[in-house]
């Protein structure tokens, strides 16, 4: 179904909105902040459960920097502990340039 909306609807909703006070205060919140800090929702960050049921035994992990390629660094870091638990291998890398 295909419904062309008409100007008295944009009317009608602009009445509407100008009409619920809450919505001019949402207003200012986002043009003065932005979307993203105007709808930050601080209750959620605080209710988050940041209990996690498995932990990794790490020793040094390597640093992305800003390179954009966590997911590699990750990956490598969890393979190095386990090679290196499994052979008794000390003070090595694997080296996430080649696999790039």
């Amino acid at each position: 179904m295909v419904h062309e909306l008409t100007l008295d609807e944009i009317a009608k909703f602009q009445q509407d909105y100008q009409q619920n006070k809450q919505n001019k205060i949402a207003e200012l919140a986002v043009v003065n902040n932005g979307v993203q800090k105007a709808s930050f929702n601080s209750e959620g960050i605080r209710d988050l459960n940041r209990t996690f049921s498995i932990e990794i035994p790490t020793d040094n992990v390597t640093d992305q920097k800003q390179s954009g390629r966590c997911w590699l660094f990750a990956a490598l870091n969890v393979l190095r502990h386990k090679f290196a638990k499994q052979y008794h291998a000390k003070n090595f890398t694997f080296s996430q340039s080649y696999l790039f």
